[in-house]
């Protein structure tokens, strides 16, 4: 007896099933997989601080350039303080003796042998003193900490005000990225979770951070997320910090960062 094969609609009905079945399948596992983990991209960032000038002067000479590595206490900077030398000592010389005669006063306001206004009367001397001779030192500007300069502002006899930015120093030693997350996903993760950072630049290489700070205000996708749906969505700024060793990473490099979900579980099943 002869079986007949189904009519050939059928079979082709057939096999596209078995086939999305199939493409289903592998969707939900799939799926279920790369809930383990997150994975983003991101922008290398460094800690930044603006030096500003304390003066309203010239610019007198400039001792870096951008992308120059700078030692904490390394002078950057020098602006025209326009007095002589001779104005510079004096001023010196007043706070010196201003130190030593409030030092005096000090004491023998302790013992009773002054009124408290002959001892109010040196401090204002020594504050005023100590004032006068450290728009001096303001002239030269120096890096608080060791970095890297990202950004200069100013040219040599330009002049600037107080409180103009003059130079942008990043921290080498400790790099960040920022990530942004929905709600659903902000649930999985924690202050402290650690994360994996790829660099686009160095394929072979991971760097191991952390997660610094979660924000707890949403806000609109940023503008460089390339479609429309994801940029009208809210999202929530997360900070992951990583060791700089070598200056390996500089500011701008693009990076993946990776964030497993399950070790968030663990630890909520060790609770």
């Amino acid at each position: 007896m002869e079986h007949k094969l189904p009519p050939l609609k059928v079979r082709i009905i057939i096999l596209l099933t078995l086939t999305l079945t199939g493409f289903l399948i592998y969707f939900l596992i799939k799926n279920g997989e790369e809930q383990n983990k997150i994975e983003i991209s991101g922008t290398i960032e460094l800690k930044e601080i603006d030096i500003n000038s304390r003066l309203t002067s010239r610019v007198k000479s400039i001792l870096v350039e951008e992308g120059d590595k700078v030692k904490e206490g390394q002078v950057l900077l020098e602006l025209n303080d326009a007095v002589t030398s001779s104005q510079k000592y004096a001023a010196e010389v007043a706070f010196n003796n201003a130190t030593k005669n409030f030092e005096r006063m000090k004491n023998l306001y302790k013992s009773g042998s002054i009124t408290e206004q002959q001892y109010e009367a040196a401090l204002l001397n020594y504050a005023t003193a100590k004032a006068n001779y450290s728009i001096y030192d303001d002239a030269q500007i120096k890096a608080p900490w060791e970095g890297v300069i990202l950004k200069k502002y100013v040219e040599v006899g330009e002049l600037v005000s107080a409180n103009t930015p003059l130079l942008t120093l990043g921290d080498i030693n400790e790099a960040k990225v920022t990530i942004y997350l929905p709600l659903p996903v902000l649930g999985k993760i924690k202050l402290g979770q650690s994360a994996i950072i790829k660099i686009d630049a160095f394929k072979n290489k991971i760097y191991k951070g952390g997660i610094s700070n979660i924000s707890s205000e949403a806000e609109f996708t940023p503008k460089n997320i390339q479609t429309k749906d994801e940029r009208i969505k809210q999202v929530y700024a997360v900070t992951v910090k990583v060791k700089n060793e070598n200056y390996e990473l500089k500011p701008g490099m693009e990076c993946d960062v990776i964030i497993d979900l399950k070790e968030n579980k663990k630890d909520d099943n060790n609770k």
